[in-house]
């Protein structure tokens, strides 16, 4: 970060975008450097002056007792703390915002209350003594503008070029690329401090909760503003280093503003990405921790349907023998009969022939993926964002529309189908399909009344 120096011995200013010599007041010592007119980052101003005495007089009469430094930009006056004159030498400090500023000057007071201008350190006469321009902030190794206001509070930065950010840590480099223009603000649109941002790959796998038990996080990185919900437009590359190993995995891609909670697909363009010579690149267009992590396998109704001694497992060693469906009075209790029953029994009519009415076939559906679900959390472990799906689904089944009905079922069952290619666990031997047995052992009866 650059930052405009008032200070030292005077050697020459830039006035109006022509080199000049400085101006000095009687036996004053004062210039301020640099002397370019363009500066970067959150501007201070400092600006040294020696020697009381030649700037306020204090045998005057009455005594000047005090002094301050004036910087003006021709509408508004920017004031220095004020000092006594018992202190001879100051460094005077000022946050400007962008403009033209014409005047560096002391001002002096018997009494802190009514002032005079006194000593011209630079007085342009209508010329530019000095312009605060654009305000640019190289951060983490790119350069940012703010749309608005500095840097430090700023509704949106803006990458000035396509810059790559290197964030390195004990086991490789992940990058974060930005398309020159790529802008850079808070999902609310309020302001926020530019100097905040951060990023690192050093992130402990175990510092990350919420994720769901059976998740092996493989890659960490963490970019944007922890706690804040940033966006990017367009959308960021992120290429993080997960080692050799990995070589042709496919992970999945979580976010989570926090590294705590609300771990999300949203935000990540496509939701996974394929490891190849030892990095994970995928886009987002939201912060702030990514996480890169190995989601549990599932398997959807037919596996369950047609290997009854695997369901009776689960059902028996991770579910303490039954499953509970729906809430409240109408909540019901399933054994291994009464859960193979659930994916016998026909949609379209009961046991007796009896049709149904659409709102009970789209709950049997529901109730079909909600079985399934809860069997696949309870043997590989699920994401807390589906744990949060299950109990909506639970609520509903009981007592929801049929559009909700519906909206839930399409979400369970993009949930059961999407770890299908992915490995059973070593301890799960599941053998070949029984359908008859499992038939056989279904009460389809238990579901003629929903």
């Amino acid at each position: 970060m650059k930052k405009h120096v008032l200070s030292l011995a005077a050697v020459a200013v830039l006035v109006a975008g022509v080199w000049s010599p400085s101006v000095s007041w009687g036996a004053l010592i004062y210039s301020r450097s640099p002397a370019d007119s363009a500066f970067s980052g959150v501007l201070t101003v400092n600006i040294s002056a020696d020697a009381f005495g030649d700037i306020c007089v204090p045998f005057s009469v009455p005594p000047y007792n005090y002094w301050q430094i004036k910087v003006d930009d021709g509408i508004n006056a920017f004031l220095s703390e004020v000092y006594a004159s018992t202190t001879l030498s100051v460094a005077a400090e000022f946050d400007l915002p962008i403009g033209d500023y014409l005047v560096v000057q002391s001002r002096c007071s018997p009494d802190s209350i009514n002032w005079e201008d006194n000593g011209e350190f630079e007085f342009g006469n209508d010329e530019i003594i000095f312009s605060v321009e654009e305000v640019t902030a190289e951060l983490l190794g790119v350069e940012f503008t703010p749309t608005s206001g500095v840097v430090a509070s700023t509704t949106a930065l803006v990458v000035n070029d396509l810059s790559v950010m290197e964030v390195s840590s004990e086991s490789g480099t992940s990058t974060v690329t930005f398309l020159a223009g790529t802008t850079v603000s808070q999902a609310d649109g309020e302001s926020f401090d530019g100097f905040a941002l951060t990023a690192t790959a050093d992130v402990s796998s175990s510092s990350l909760t919420g994720l769901g038990t059976g998740t092996v996080v493989e890659g960490v990185l963490q970019w944007g503003i922890p706690n804040l919900a940033l966006q990017f437009d367009p959308a960021i590359e992120l290429s993080v280093f997960v080692g050799a190993e990995l070589d042709g995995t496919t992970l999945t891609v979580k976010r989570s503003v926090d590294g705590t909670s609300e771990w999300t697909s949203d935000g990540i363009v496509g939701s996974t990405c394929l490891v190849l010579n030892s990095f994970c690149t995928f886009s987002a267009t939201k912060a702030s921790y990514y996480a890169l992590v190995l989601s549990p396998a599932t398997r959807g109704q037919g596996f369950w349907k047609t290997h009854p001694d695997t369901t009776e497992s689960i059902l028996t060693d991770a579910l303490g023998g039954a499953i509970t469906i729906g809430s409240g009075p109408a909540a019901r209790v399933l054994g291994q009969a009464e859960l193979l029953g659930a994916y016998y029994a026909s949609v379209s009519k009961t046991t007796a022939g009896e049709k149904r009415s659409g709102l009970d076939q789209s709950r049997l559906k529901l109730l079909q993926e909600l079985v399934t679900a809860k069997l696949n959390c309870a043997a590989f472990g699920c994401l807390a964002g589906i744990s949060a799906l299950i109990d909506a689904a639970e609520e509903a089944y009981s007592s929801g529309s049929k559009g909700l009905l519906d909206s839930l079922t399409e979400g369970l069952n993009d949930y059961n189908e999407s770890g299908g290619s992915l490995a059973l666990p070593e301890w799960l031997s599941p053998g070949a399909a029984t359908p008859n047995q499992s038939k056989q052992a279904a009460d389809e009866g238990f579901w003629d009344v929903l």
